[in-house]
C-alpha cells in the first residue's frame, strides 16, 4: 500500500500506560493509531514490552513516544493528507530531533557526543512501536485501509471496543492526541481551564503549592518557601504559614479530632446535628459488626476509622456476606490495622461543603463518574474520552482516574458495566464506584443552589471543633435545594485539610475563589494588613539557596521562564546561592516562583525567598 493517498485525513494517536508488572510477558504500554478520511478508516494497535526495574514503561520512553505521536498528529493536521512516504518521512525527522534533544539521557554520557548514529538508534528503539504501526500500514491493501479494519500487533481482530475492553483493567493512564470534543453530561459541559498547560509544569499537587503563593504575591507579600508545599508569607513582623492545603485556620488538635470519625460523630450528635447511626469495631470483630448491622438494619456503610480520600469506604452494603467482604477488603489495604466504622446508609448524593471562618464559600456535589451515550461509540470509548478531558483539569494533574482494584471500593453491590455496548444517545451510564474525587468521581458546583439550612448546619458542625476555621464538611443529601429535615441529610465527615483546589477547578459548573477567602480570613485572624489584591504584571526578586549547580540551574530557570512567558534576569550567582529577577503577569510569575524550589535534577534547592519590588 506504498502508493495510497488518503484525502481530508485525520490522525488520532492514543497512548495507554499499563499498571506495573515484573512479568516480562505482559506489555507495559500500548499505542493505537486511527486514520479517518473521505475514503474510510483503519485502526491499528501495537503493544510495547520495554520495562524498568519497577515493571513500568520507562518515563523517557513514554515521553518520547508522546512527543513523536503529537508531532505526527500535528503534521497530518497541517497537510490534511496521509501517505505512507509522508508518515515515514515525518517519523524519521522526529527521531533525529529526539536523538539530539535526549542524547544525554539516552546514553547517560557514556559515549562520545559525536556518535550521532548511535543516538538515532537509541531514539528509534524508544519509539519503535510507532515505527511498527507505520510498517503495519504499509502491508495493508487499500480496501483494508478504508473498511474500518482493526489490527492488534499486526493481526486483524474483531473491533476497537474489544481491544479496549480487554486491556481496560490494566490501564494506569491514558492520553489521546488530538483531544476529543468537550463532553456534555446531564446537560452540563465539562470545564476547560486555560492555565492547564502552565500548571502542568508544577506536576502532581502543583495547584496546592501554587494557589496560596499566587495570592501572597497578588497581595504584595514576601514569601519564604521551604519545600514544594510549605512557605511563610510575611509583611513586616506579621507572618502566616501555609503547607499544601493547610493554613493556620486549622490547628493540629482540631485536625486530630476530625481524623477520628467516631469522636466527630459524638460531638456532632451532641450538637443535635444530623449524623448516621453507627459505631466502630476492631478489624477482627467481623461477627460483631454483622450482628450490629442486623440490629440497625441494612443497608449500611463500612469505612476505616482514620481513613482519607474515600479509600476503604464501601457503601450500600445490603447483606452479611457483603459486609464480611468489605472487612476482608480492608484487611488487604493500608488500613488493615485500623478500627472499622459500620453505620446506617443514608439515601442521598455525596457533597463537600467548604466552610471558611463562619461562611460557606464552596459547595460541590461529588457524583459517581459517568458518561452519556451518543449512539455511536461504545461505553469504553466514551470513558476514555472522558478521562482524557478530565486529566486536563489542573486539580487532577498526574492523578489518573484509573485506580487499583483493591482501592476502588465504592458500591460493590451488583456493579457491572458492559464496556463494549454502545449506549443510546442521551443514555447516562454510571461506571464510578466511589464519590471521592481522588477515585475518579466528578465535582459539580452547587453553591448557588444550596439551601440556607444546609449551610447553617455545615457552619455549626465546624464550630463543634475548637480551633477549626477551615473545613470540608462531607454530607449526604437527598436534595440540596430543600431544607434539612424535609429531605434526608446527614453529616458523615469533617476534613480539616480539605483540598483547596476542588472548588477552584470543578469538573462541571462555576469556579469559586475559596483560596482567596482562606487567605483573607487567615490574614484577619493573624492581624496582618493586606494591600488591595492586584493581578497585574509585577516584578519580584527571588533568592534561591541550597546545593546548586549554578550553571545548570540558570539554564533550567531560563528554559522554564520561557515556557511560562516570564522574563528572568540573573542578579548574582555564588556558591550555594542564586538571585534572580522575575517579571511578568501575576499568574505565570507565581508559577515560576513556585517552580524555583524544584530546579533541575542536579541541584537541590532548600529555600526560595521571593520579594515583590515596589513600583513595578
Amino acid at each position: 500500500m506504498s502508493d495510497f493517498i488518503l484525502n481530508d485525513a485525520r490522525l488520532r494517536i492514543e497512548i495507554f500506560t499499563f499498571k506495573a508488572s515484573l512479568d516480562k510477558s505482559l506489555p507495559s504500554y500500548m499505542v493505537a493509531m486511527s486514520i479517518e478520511s473521505q475514503e474510510g478508516a483503519v485502526f491499528l494497535c501495537r503493544r510495547g514490552y520495554l520495562k524498568n526495574s519497577k515493571g513500568k514503561v520507562p518515563e523517557l520512553s513514554r515521553l518520547m513516544i508522546k512527543e513523536a505521536a503529537q508531532y505526527l498528529v500535528d503534521e497530518v493536521e497541517k497537510s490534511k493528507v496521509i501517505t505512507l512516504p509522508l508518515l515515514k518521512e515525518k517519523m524519521a525527522h522526529k527521531i533525529n530531533r529526539l536523538s539530539a534533544k535526549y542524547k544525554y539521557q539516552l546514553l547517560k554520557g557514556a559515549l562520545k557526543e559525536s556518535d550521532e548514529e548511535l543516538f538515532q538508534k537509541k531514539a528509534r528503539a524508544r519509539v519503535s512501536v510507532l515505527d511498527k504501526i507505520i510498517k503495519d500500514i504499509s502491508k495493508l491493501s487499500f480496501g483494508d485501509a478504508i473498511n474500518g479494519q482493526v489490527y492488534l500487533d499486526g493481526l486483524a481482530c474483531q473491533n476497537r471496543a474489544k481491544v479496549y475492553s480487554e486491556v481496560f483493567a490494566s490501564i494506569e493512564d491514558y492520553e489521546v492526541m488530538p483531544l476529543p470534543n468537550r463532553v456534555r453530561i446531564a446537560g452540563r459541559l465539562i470545564n476547560e481551564y486555560d492555565d492547564y498547560n502552565d500548571l502542568k509544569l508544577l506536576k502532581k499537587n502543583g495547584t496546592k503549592g501554587y494557589l496560596f503563593y499566587y495570592y501572597s504575591l497578588g497581595y504584595g507579600l514576601t514569601t519564604h518557601r521551604l519545600s514544594k508545599g510549605s512557605f511563610i508569607a510575611s509583611s513586616g513582623a506579621s507572618k502566616m504559614l501555609f503547607s499544601w492545603s493547610s493554613s493556620q485556620l486549622s490547628s493540629i488538635v482540631s485536625h486530630a479530632f476530625c481524623v477520628d470519625k467516631e469522636t466527630t460523630r459524638h460531638l456532632l450528635n451532641e450538637a443535635q446535628l444530623p449524623v448516621p447511626q453507627g459505631r466502630s469495631f476492631e478489624p477482627r470483630e467481623t461477627a460483631s459488626a454483622i450482628e450490629y448491622a442486623n440490629l440497625i438494619g441494612y443497608p449500611v456503610v463500612c469505612k476505616p476509622l482514620n481513613g482519607s480520600k474515600g479509600e476503604g469506604v464501601v457503601v450500600n452494603i445490603k447483606s452479611d456476606e457483603s459486609l464480611s467482604k468489605a472487612f476482608n477488603a480492608l484487611k488487604r489495604s493500608v488500613y488493615k490495622d485500623s478500627d472499622v466504622i459500620v453505620e446506617k446508609f443514608v439515601k442521598g448524593k455525596d457533597y463537600r461543603i467548604v466552610v471558611v471562618g463562619d461562611e460557606v464559600k464552596g459547595a460541590l456535589c461529588r457524583e459517581l463518574a459517568s458518561v452519556e451515550g451518543d449512539g455511536v461509540h461504545s461505553t469504553v470509548e466514551l470513558m476514555l474520552a472522558k478521562h482524557a478531558l478530565r486529566m486536563r483539569n489542573p486539580h487532577f494533574i498526574e492523578r489518573s482516574s484509573f485506580i487499583d482494584e483493591d482501592n476502588a471500593f465504592g458500591n460493590i453491590e451488583d456493579h457491572f458495566v458492559d464496556l463494549e455496548r454502545v449506549p443510546e444517545k442521551g443514555e447516562r451510564v454510571v461506571f464510578g464506584t466511589s464519590c471521592n474525587l481522588s477515585q475518579g468521581a466528578d465535582s459539580v458546583d452547587v453553591l448557588d443552589e444550596l439551601h440556607p439550612t444546609i449551610k447553617e448546619a455545615a457552619v455549626k458542625a465546624v464550630k463543634c471543633i475548637p480551633g477549626l476555621r477551615y473545613c470540608g464538611v462531607d454530607m449526604l443529601l437527598e436534595d440540596h435545594t430543600k431544607p434539612v429535615g424535609v429531605a434526608a441529610a446527614a453529616i458523615i465527615e469533617l476534613n480539616a485539610k480539605a483540598a483547596i483546589g476542588n472548588c477552584e477547578y470543578p469538573v462541571f459548573g462555576h469556579a469559586r475563589e475559596v483560596v482567596k477567602a482562606v487567605f483573607g480570613t487567615a490574614a484577619k485572624d493573624n492581624n496582618m494588613p493586606l494591600n488591595e489584591f492586584s493581578n497585574k504584571s509585577l516584578k519580584v526578586k527571588s533568592i534561591i539557596r541550597g546545593s546548586l549547580k549554578n550553571e545548570s540551574y540558570l539554564a533550567w530557570a531560563n528554559k522554564t521562564a520561557k515556557e511560562l512567558g516570564v522574563e528572568v534576569e540573573k542578579v548574582s550567582s555564588a556558591k550555594g546561592q542564586i538571585t534572580l529577577l522575575l517579571k511578568g503577569e501575576l499568574k505565570p510569575t507565581a508559577m515560576m516562583a513556585t517552580r524555583l524550589i524544584v530546579g533541575p535534577s542536579d541541584s537541590r534547592s532548600t529555600s526560595v525567598k521571593t520579594i515583590p519590588i515596589a513600583g513595578e
